[in-house]
C-alpha cells in the first residue's frame, strides 16, 4: 500500500463520531468534507494510528497545476480582460512546467474551490476578483493554500497584484477638470467589487484635489444593466452635468449610445472618459479618452509571484502596477 499503515476505518469512524465515508474522504482527499473535520481525522491517523504524515506543508508532491479563478457572472463584455490574464498568467506558467486550470465561480459560492483543494488537482490559485468580505479568500486562507489576488482587498496577510486603480481615476479626474468640466459625473458598477470602490475613491480625491465638492447627486454606482445606464443619461441631460467618468468600458459604450440617440454632441455638449480602455471603444467617433492598463502584465506577474509562493520564497505582499491615460477626442 505504498508504504502506508493499513488503518481499520470502521474503528476510526467509531472513536471519531463520523461515519466511514468521512473517513475514506479525509484520507483520500476526494470529495467534500470540512477542513476541521479532514484535520481531525488526520490528526487521528498520523498521531494515533502511526500513518505515515503525508499531509503536512512541505510533505506534499507538487502537481504542477495553477488554478486561475473567474466569476461565473461575468458579462461578455468582461472577456477580452480575462483573456489578457489569462494569455499572461499561462506564458509564465508553461515556461516554469506549469498548466493552469480554469474555475468559475458564483458570488459567494465555494464548492468548486472545495472540490480542487480536496482533490490536491493545484498547487495555488490566482484570484481574478476581489470582493467586499470575499468568501473565496477566506476560504483559501483557511486550509492555507497558496494563493494570489489580482485586485486590490483590504486585508495585509494577503498577496495582492492589482493595477494602480485609485491613482489612475484620480489622474483622470484632474485632467477633466483642467479641461473646464466642473460638474462631472461617475457611473459606476457593482459596490461589492474592491475596484469600483477604489475607483470612487480616486475620483472623489481628484475633485478634492481642484476644491470641488463631491456632489452625492452625480454618483451613479451599481450600474447594472443598459435601462438603468439610460436612464442616468436623462437625469445627466437634465442636470446639465458637463463631464461623465465611467467606471469601465461597457458602462461607457450604454452611454455614448444613449447621448447618440438624444442628439447630444460629444464633446461638444459634453465630454466623456472611461476608466477602462479596451476595443469595445475602438470604433467609437469620437474616439474615447480612456485609462489603459495591461492585463498581460497583471497576469504575469501573478503568476511569477504564486510559482515563488509555492515555492517558499519571500514575496511583496502588494504590488501596484501602473497604468496611462490615453487623451482622445472625447474630453477636447
Amino acid at each position: 500500500m505504498d508504504g502506508k499503515k493499513k488503518i481499520n476505518y470502521v474503528e476510526m469512524a467509531e472513536k471519531l463520531g463520523v461515519s466511514r465515508t468521512t473517513i475514506s474522504r479525509a484520507m483520500s482527499g476526494k470529495g467534500r468534507i470540512g477542513e476541521n473535520t479532514r484535520k481531525m481525522i488526520r490528526d487521528y491517523a498520523v498521531n494515533v494510528c502511526g500513518y505515515p504524515d503525508l499531509f503536512s506543508e512541505g510533505r506534499k508532491s507538487k502537481t504542477n497545476n495553477i488554478a486561475l479563478v473567474i466569476p461565473n457572472n461575468w458579462r461578455l463584455i468582461d472577456l477580452p480582460f480575462f483573456q489578457r490574464c489569462m494569455i499572461g498568467i499561462t506564458e509564465i506558467a508553461m515556461v516554469n512546467d506549469y498548466d493552469t486550470i480554469i474555475i468559475m465561480t458564483g458570488d459567494r459560492d465555494i464548492g468548486s474551490l472545495e472540490r480542487i483543494v480536496n482533490s490536491r488537482k493545484v498547487d495555488g490559485f490566482v484570484l481574478a476578483r476581489t470582493y467586499v468580505d470575499d468568501v473565496f479568500v477566506k476560504y483559501l486562507k483557511g486550509v492555507n493554500m497558496p494563493f494570489v489576488t489580482l485586485g486590490s482587498i483590504d486585508d495585509p496577510e494577503v498577496v495582492q497584484i492589482d493595477n494602480d486603480h485609485e491613482e489612475a481615476c484620480r489622474d483622470m479626474v484632474s485632467t477633466m477638470v483642467l479641461k473646464g468640466m466642473r460638474k462631472i459625473a461617475m457611473i459606476g458598477n457593482n459596490r461589492s467589487h474592491i475596484v469600483t470602490n477604489a475607483r470612487f475613491n480616486g475620483y472623489c480625491s481628484g475633485l478634492e484635489d481642484n476644491h470641488i465638492g463631491v456632489n452625492p447627486d452625480y454618483v451613479f454606482l451599481d450600474v447594472h444593466n443598459k435601462l438603468k445606464a439610460e436612464k442616468i443619461v436623462d437625469e445627466i441631460i437634465m442636470k446639465k452635468i458637463d463631464g461623465i467618468l465611467c467606471m469601465d468600458d461597457t458602462l461607457c459604450r450604454w452611454i455614448l449610445t444613449k447621448l447618440r440617440r438624444e442628439h447630444i454632441r460629444v464633446p461638444g455638449q459634453i465630454k466623456v472618459a472611461s476608466c477602462y480602455d479596451s476595443e469595445v471603444l475602438e470604433d467609437y467617433t469620437p474616439s474615447i479618452t480612456s485609462i489603459r492598463f495591461d492585463a498581460i502584465e497583471l497576469g504575469s506577474v501573478a503568476c511569477k509571484v504564486l510559482l515563488d509562493l509555492i515555492n517558499g520564497n519571500k514575496v511583496d505582499v502588494r504590488t501596484l502596477l501602473g497604468y496611462e491615460i490615453i487623451f482622445r477626442e472625447s474630453t477636447k
